[in-house]
């Protein structure tokens, strides 16, 4: 399904468009990077939200790695 909309657009920018991309092109160039921004934004979400995961958990990682501080010394398996 697609939707029609209307944009406003600066003029240099569809200067430089028109220069690269054809008339009957544009409306895929748009799609594109409008998918192109939107997946980046999303991974960038993303990226936070790890980040932010992985330091609250950070305590809970630390106290892990204590409790098995003690099987690490041991050469298991013999």
């Amino acid at each position: 399904m697609t939707v029609r909309t209307t944009v406003q657009i600066d003029d240099a920018i569809m200067v430089r468009v028109r220069k690269i991309i054809p008339r009957r092109g544009f409306s895929q160039f748009v799609n594109e990077a409008l998918l192109a921004r939107a997946d980046a934004i999303e991974q960038e979400r993303l990226d936070r939200e790890m980040i932010e995961g992985y330091v609250a958990t950070r305590a809970d990682r630390e106290e892990l790695a204590h409790d098995w501080k003690v099987v690490d010394g041991e050469s298991w398996p013999g």
